[in-house]
């Protein structure tokens, strides 16, 4: 595993479309993965910050002002976390053996 991102709402706006990154996501809730389990961990190859602005919905508003794409291998999103519910990043190249985190790949 890797460093440990807290992020925060100035640290998403400031890198915005720039976050290309593998790991684990963490969220304040427990939300449902694809596999219809609830999880309130994520590994994904790639996630991507994007603002309200930059989302496909116009007019979209969220409290945060940006959310986390997850982007498989293919660069298909699998999954779309409103920063709100996002606690932490930690950096992984492959996702953990553990069954607590839903992998988006």
């Amino acid at each position: 595993m890797g460093d440990t991102i807290s992020i925060t709402r100035e640290w998403a706006e400031g890198r915005a479309g720039m976050f290309n990154e593998g790991g684990i996501v963490t969220t304040t809730d427990w939300i449902y993965a694809e596999d219809g389990q609830q999880r309130k961990a994520f590994f994904c190859h790639r996630w991507e910050i994007k603002t309200d602005a930059e989302m496909p919905i116009e007019g979209f508003r969220s409290s945060e002002r940006w959310s986390l794409f997850a982007i498989d291998v293919k660069g298909n999103v699998r999954m779309i976390i409103p920063g709100c519910k996002v606690i932490a990043f930690v950096s992984a190249k492959r996702a953990p053996k553990l069954g607590d985190v839903a992998a988006l790949t």
